[in-house]
């Protein structure tokens, strides 16, 4: 199991209770855990850790200079293998100075002040995000301005709640009582959520207001209290324990988030009280500063305004504290959203994920309707991650079962509720809350947003659907795509934007098994001294041109049944196929689906296929010789890629408009040794590099970077 070493300005800190909610969950577990404190930590703030936690902490002493050198004294002799720090100033600081000496990684949470305010140091923190194995944010609002601003797409992890914690109450009847709970610094807000108060009394409401916290602003605050005459209704209640913290919010109507950007650019990232109270179920009001409206979002879990608005703000204190039913749904809402997206329980195993120290959790996104090619690449890639990474957790999201058993039972499947709907997750996908999304062909209309990184594989398309593939919206937000082609064989420029998280991994296929190639030929009976031929449309089941083949495929049949001894012709009809047909005599082997087609394939001397992108990565990497009767697809360029082929001498191309002539043209072949020949002779020349291991490896890297 890793050792992780945890390093903190001071631990623990009253204000800072999501760290001791992250270290719980990481402990729960069976980390291995040693805390690394640069500070001796007020004696009122040990309360934070109510029970204490059962990791060892160790406090290191002096000047700044030298706490890098006690941290690596002292991760020296725990054995600790990855460092991770919280805020990205001196904490981080000290990280990756002892990280390099130790020569181990390092990571590190930015949260608010640590990159917003003014007095940061640019050039020091680009340095540290750029040294940083993974750099980790509390919202998407941080994500945006380190992408913009230091070019590192940082992961999103938001702060969690243990759920048990914070059990839901009914806020039905609470008395009208407006709760803030915060440090008393300008970033807050709480001077505004006092002008607000003062405009609910002019008003005439009955209310009271309790704000929870110590800090520079007390006494301005104060005298603004005093001045509006509201020492009866506003009360500044100094410092509280969590537990104390808990049993007010309980009792609220209305917890108030009134932050603010600050005059230095400080500003909040995502409070940790507003998670509580939501979980709590407490309504909340919040304004639209950083990360607040990734929780509190308008009118659905909460009533959203605009920062340093009194006006809007006593608006929507007072229709909560009013409007009882309205409170009821908002916080149900916000209870739910909580569930999902701010659980200590998944979003600490993301981190641990991050670290090595837990299985990643990838889900592929199978949207084919007709053809297998979005499965079996899904299914390639995903026995290529179990093979480098044993623990892998896979789950295929589908809008169908899979036509054919999935014989590993690491890789799970669900069927979408609504197939046409795949871009929103059900409750059991989003439970396992998956680290890597990847999509194929299909870019998703929208793009979940809990945390997940998104990987998008582009095989090429006709044209036109390839230029509106480029320019989906989805896949700016993609943080990589894979291209199962050379860019020669791809062919299309790439916007200069996706051009630099693009890779070209070259096919993905399933290479044949000698095991499994013995076992189908003794099932389908393949002489080993004879000629066998396979046929297959693909999985499409596109009727007309399935009608087509199969009429070509049983001429051909019927003109090498008796002139090729030991004769074996295999047609298999694909799992999508509407059609279906009788073998034409003993020779003939007629099957629904074959799912072991890339070892059929390798135990065929010749192969009739529609050129589909499966069944030419499994001919080319097989060098099999081949004749394609090209289709029509909407979206797939058959025809490209079959005539590239030809161009190297590895196949013939017949028109299938005249069934006779391109039969003749088949069965000519196949009683041609010499043109066969020529064929397997042009493979030694065709350079194939199977990209299965290679995409595998970017989806690693990106759920890890």
């Amino acid at each position: 199991m890793k050792h992780i070493g945890y390093v903190l300005k001071v631990y623990p800190r009253l204000s800072q209770t999501f760290v001791v909610n992250e270290l719980r969950a990481h402990e729960r577990t069976g980390l291995l855990l040693t805390i690394f404190s640069l500070r001796e930590p007020k004696v009122e703030d040990r309360s934070v850790v109510e029970p204490p936690l059962g990791v060892e902490i160790v406090y290191l002493h002096g000047p700044d200079s030298e706490l890098p050198a006690q941290l690596v004294q002292a991760a020296r002799e725990r054995g600790i293998e990855h460092l991770h720090a919280h805020f990205a100033k001196l904490a981080t600081h000290v990280t990756r100075l002892a990280a390099t000496e130790l020569q181990l990684p390092y990571s590190f949470t930015a949260h608010a002040r640590d990159i917003f305010e003014q007095s940061v140091d640019v050039t020091a923190l680009a340095e540290r995000i750029r040294d940083a194995a993974q750099v980790v944010t509390v919202s998407r609002f941080n994500v945006d301005y380190l992408q913009e601003h230091f070019g590192r797409t940082a992961s999103l992890i938001y702060n969690g709640l243990n759920l048990e914690d914070f059990p839901f109450r009914s806020c039905a009847t609470r008395a009208s009582v407006i709760l803030a709970v915060g440090r008393l610094i300008e970033k807050k807000g709480f001077i505004h959520l006092i002008e607000a108060c003062g405009l609910l009394a002019t008003a005439g409401l009955d209310f009271r207001c309790e704000i929870v916290g110590d800090g520079e602003q007390h006494g301005a605050l104060a005298a603004r209290i005093e001045s509006l005459g509201l020492g009866e209704r506003v009360r500044l209640l100094g410092s509280r324990s969590p537990n104390q913290v808990k049993l007010l919010m309980q009792a609220a109507a209305v917890l108030a988030v009134p932050c603010v950007v600050a005059s230095d650019g400080d500003r909040d990232g995502l409070p940790t009280v507003l998670l509580e109270a939501m979980a709590l179920g407490t309504p909340c009001v919040g304004t639209d500063v950083t990360g607040i409206p990734e929780a509190l979002i308008d009118g659905v879990t909460g009533l959203g305004v605009a920062q340093g608005d009194a006006v809007s703000l006593a608006a929507a204190c007072r229709r909560l504290i009013e409007e009882p039913e309205l409170r009821v749904r908002l916080a149900g809402e916000a209870r739910a959203l909580i569930e999902r997206r701010f659980s200590s329980e998944a979003n600490t195993r993301r981190l641990r994920a991050l670290w090595g120290a837990a299985p990643l959790r990838v889900l592929f996104r199978v949207y084919n309707q007709r053809g297998l090619g979005h499965w079996m690449r899904g299914l390639n890639i995903a026995r290529e991650l179990l093979t480098l990474e044993p623990g892998t957790e896979i789950w295929f999201f589908t809008r169908s079962a899979p036509p054919f058993p999935i014989s590993d039972e690491r890789i799970r499947y669900i069927v979408a509720p609504n197939p046409d709907d795949m871009d929103q997750l059900p409750t059991e996908l989003m439970a396992f809350a998956p680290d890597v999304i990847v999509d194929d062909t299909m870019p998703p209309a929208r793009l979940t947003h809990e945390g997940g990184r998104h990987v998008f594989v582009m095989r090429r398309c006709s044209a036109e659907r390839q230029a509106q593939v480029l320019a989906h919206t989805s896949l700016a937000g993609m943080h990589a795509l894979i291209v199962p082609h050379t860019p020669e064989e791809f062919g299309y420029a790439l916007p200069e934007l996706l051009a630099a998280r693009t890779t070209f991994v070259g096919p993905i296929a399933r290479r044949a098994e000698t095991a499994v190639m013995a076992a189908l030929r003794a099932r389908l009976g393949i002489p080993s001294d004879g000629f066998c031929l396979v046929s297959t449309p693909g999985g499409g089941g596109f009727v007309e041109d399935s009608v087509r083949f199969v009429d070509i495929a049983r001429r051909v049949h019927a003109q090498l049944s008796t002139k090729l001894p030991r004769f074996r012709h295999v047609l298999v009809m694909g799992p999508n196929s509407l059609l279906t047909t009788e073998p034409m005599d003993v020779n003939m082997i007629v099957l629904a689906s074959e799912p072991e087609m890339a070892s059929l394939i390798a135990s065929a001397d010749a192969v009739l296929s529609a050129g589909g992108y499966n069944s030419v990565s499994e001919i080319r990497l097989e060098q099999r010789p081949a004749f394609f009767l090209p289709g029509h697809r909407t979206h797939d360029d058959q025809l490209q890629r079959v005539q590239d082929m030809a161009s190297r001498g590895l196949a013939l191309v017949i028109d299938p408009a005249d069934s006779e002539r391109a039969a003749a043209i088949v069965a000519g072949a196949c009683l041609a040794p010499e043109m066969l020949a020529a064929m397997r002779e042009s493979y030694t020349h065709d350079v194939f590099e199977l990209g299965n291991r290679r995409a595998a490896q970017i989806i690693l890297a990106c759920a890890r970077c």
